[in-house]
């Protein structure tokens, strides 16, 4: 009787610890998740090495460096060519910049010039020496035809041996000169000219 009741309570007591242990054990456990069931692996966390590009790629993507053009050398005549083009250039700048000068009678300064004051003075800046007075500028340079006139040119007025004036030819028709007392340094047609000489280039 007495054994009886000590294998009855210690059934009970197994009983009571088997329903108080079960449910925690199943609460501890956690659930497979859908990758676990599926069988394929887990995304990587964001930064791991499997995010990163690798080098081969970076390399492959950025584009070779082009090498410097080479400069190409300019042959004697192209160098010469380009030397005229300034000076003409020069010539014009000067020539426009005398432009509503008074005319004073043997004037070769901004103070005032007569005709060929005005060559001589422009000439100068080029470190072309000329002489005062149209006749002896016409020895100077080389004959020109009229029909062929370049920025710089000379252009003479009068007959050969005796020209009374002188102005310089600035392109499209036109000349820069000091035309006669009373006036200033103005453009002009070319008009009837008598001869032309080329300085720049010749």
């Amino acid at each position: 009787m007495h054994h009886t009741r000590l294998v009855g309570g210690l059934i009970s007591l197994a009983a009571l610890l088997t329903l108080l242990l079960v449910p925690g054990i199943l609460l501890a456990a956690p659930a497979p998740g859908p990758d676990a069931l599926s069988g394929s692996p887990a995304p990587s966390p964001a930064g791991s090495p499997a995010d990163a590009p690798s080098p081969t790629a970076s390399a492959t993507a950025e584009p070779a460096a082009k090498p410097a053009p080479k400069k190409r050398k300019l042959s004697k005549k192209q160098r010469r060519a380009r030397r005229v083009a300034r000076k003409r250039k020069l010539v014009l700048t000067v020539a426009r910049r005398q432009l509503g000068v008074r005319y004073v009678w043997g004037g070769a300064s901004r103070r005032g010039f007569d005709c060929s004051g005005l060559t001589l003075y422009v000439f100068r800046r080029l470190g072309r020496s000329l002489p005062h007075g149209a006749t002896a500028q016409a020895r100077r340079g080389k004959r020109v035809s009229l029909r062929r006139l370049a920025i710089g040119d000379l252009v003479f007025y009068g007959r050969s041996g005796s020209y009374h004036h002188v102005a310089i030819y600035v392109g499209r028709g036109r000349i820069i000169h000091a035309p006669r007392a009373g006036s200033v340094v103005s453009y002009s047609r070319v008009g009837a000219a008598a001869t032309a000489r080329r300085l720049i280039g010749a």
